[in-house]
């Protein structure tokens, strides 16, 4: 039996990258069960355990009134028997279906339910050494969109390059959204990935911008760049696995650059020994940054899924992805100018709404505050103007009212405007 304390702020999630990038649809409320397991599974288990969830933890991770809370959780833990995903495996070239969980009891009267994981989801949770991402619970734990679940865990997967580049197809697919869902480009883009990048800048510890990448007049791809608040993210501090070695050789671990990089790869692609001789070589010559453009203009440009390990060799050698980053800082850089007048705009306004708070402030406080205001502005002046101001000059009291104002709005910048 696994168990877990409520609130515990150093729970972990991890998960393999293939799981990462599994196709699938969640409600808020199931994301969140299947994350909390996650966070119960511990990194030397060789298999899945009962994870028994008390009702007052349930209350907790869903936000749920308790008055409501037994139907709610009969409810989702009926459906997760009931929801799938795919995940494709590049070493057999194979896409697996399989449901999350193998089993849930819910115990009348005694306040908790008991659920297991299915076990052919074995491989992408449990001991997992290389290819994998990890993240604290509490970042996610808390978002209201279920597609910014996904989205931080798509972005995080690529922290250490710094940017990903996701085709608006491919994301749609990710995020499990089909048919006529936010067909159109302008809605997605604000219910799915502005809510993201509200929500992950308020509440977890990365945030991202991005540029729009466009055919024609059509955005088809998107370019993230990510930013993680954090000096050092989790994945970073995730306890060694102490188990017996294998009798059989074994893989020697990548380093970190690399294993991004191959994760940039399209997954059929991963394993391959020639792409990885040729991306190997070529970071060893070039670096990562070298590296990473030419894999997106490969992926960008390759239209033949059996043509890429030449095409990706090719534009290796001869960095064809040198253009490729030459027009996303041209995108960027016209989208910086573009945004420039509105930030002036709202900085002015912001100033304006200080000075307006600061005066009437100032009018607004008592006659003994407003003196130790003055005193305190006085005392900032040189000794000739102090002068002048006790000898009642126009210029220099209009002066000291420009000082008190300054101090007035200084504080209130202090306070968060």
């Amino acid at each position: 039996m696994s168990r877990k304390k409520k609130n515990d702020k150093d729970a972990l999630v991890v998960k393999s990258n293939y799981l990462v990038e599994a196709c699938y649809r969640l409600t808020l409320t199931e994301q969140r069960v299947i994350l909390y397991m996650v966070s119960m599974i511990n990194q030397i288990d060789e298999d899945f355990k009962l994870y028994r969830i008390s009702v007052s933890e349930f209350i907790g991770i869903l936000g749920i009134e308790d008055k409501d809370a037994y139907n709610q959780i009969r409810q989702v833990t009926n459906s997760l028997r009931e929801k799938g995903l795919n995940i494709y495996d590049p070493k057999t070239d194979s896409l697996l279906n399989i449901g999350w969980l193998s089993s849930s009891r819910y115990f009348t009267g005694k306040g908790y339910v008991e659920l297991r994981f299915d076990p052919g989801l074995k491989p992408y949770l449990l001991q997992l050494k290389a290819r994998f991402t990890s993240y604290k619970l509490e970042n996610v734990i808390r978002l209201d969109s279920i597609y910014s679940i996904r989205i931080y865990e798509l972005l995080m997967q690529y922290w250490r390059l710094g940017e990903r580049t996701v085709k608006v197809a491919d994301l749609r697919k990710l995020l499990g959204i089909t048919g006529n869902e936010y067909a159109l480009y302008g809605d997605f883009k604000k219910r799915v990935i502005l809510t993201a990048q509200a929500e992950l800048a308020k509440r977890t510890d990365l945030y991202f911008t991005f540029t729009e990448i466009k055919t024609g007049r059509k955005v088809t791809a998107i370019d993230f760049t990510i930013t993680v608040k954090t000096p050092e993210p989790t994945e970073a501090r995730i306890p060694p696995i102490n188990v017996i070695p294998s009798k059989e050789p074994t893989t020697p671990t990548q380093p970190p650059d690399i294993a991004a990089l191959v994760d940039m790869l399209p997954p059929e692609h991963r394993g391959k020994k020639t792409i990885m001789d040729a991306l190997t070589a070529a970071y060893k010559e070039h670096g990562k940054d070298y590296v990473a453009y030419n894999i997106r203009y490969a992926n960008a440009n390759c239209k033949e899924k059996a043509k890429y390990r030449a095409f990706l060799a090719k534009a290796l050698k001869e960095h064809w992805g040198a253009g490729f980053a030459e027009d996303l800082e041209a995108v960027k850089q016209a989208d910086q100018k573009r945004s420039a007048p509105k930030k002036k705009e709202d900085t002015a306004m912001h100033d304006k709404e200080l000075y307006d708070r600061a005066i009437n402030y100032i009018a607004n406080l008592k006659a003994k505050d407003k003196k130790k205001l003055e005193a305190e502005a006085l005392k900032t002046l040189p000794i000739e103007q102090q002068e002048k101001v006790r000898a009642g000059n126009t210029y220099a009291l209009k002066g000291l009212t420009h000082v008190m104002e300054g101090l007035v709005i200084e504080r209130l910048s202090g306070q968060g405007g």
